[in-house]
């Protein structure tokens, strides 16, 4: 559920509306110059140049959030470990459920994805 405060001439009010899809957009930009320069400088480190842009996908709309507080620190690369490239992505918010489902709702968006089959994810919901 989104609450938002509606303004107008006559006054406010509160609206509130549960999303039936989110659709993202990425590789997009108002500056085309800049976006081809921010491909090609993902390309040169070997992130795969987009068929075409910009490039619209489906997340899971439990990733919605109006927390007034979310971060999301990294990826940081870890050590390989038996031939396996490690990184880690930490999740810092106020609303710990809220940042629990949108995890969760991303993994499973990950584990539904075939491309990322290859892809093992593990959560931990509070590292020391």
């Amino acid at each position: 559920m989104l609450a938002f405060e509606r303004q107008s001439r006559r006054g406010s009010n509160r609206i509130e509306i549960e999303p039936q899809a989110l659709i993202v957009a990425g590789w997009t930009g108002r500056d085309e110059a800049a976006l081809r320069h921010h491909i090609e400088e993902l390309a040169a480190i070997g992130v795969p140049r987009p068929s075409s842009v910009p490039v619209f996908y489906r997340a899971a709309t439990a990733n919605l959030t109006q927390s007034s507080r979310l971060q999301v620190l990294g990826p940081a690369p870890l050590f390989r470990l038996k031939d396996l490239n490690r990184s880690r992505l930490v999740v810092k918010a106020e609303d710990r459920p809220a940042a629990v489902a949108a995890v969760g709702a991303a993994v499973g968006e990950v584990a539904a994805d075939r491309k990322l089959r290859p892809v093992r994810l593990t959560v931990d919901v509070d590292p020391q």
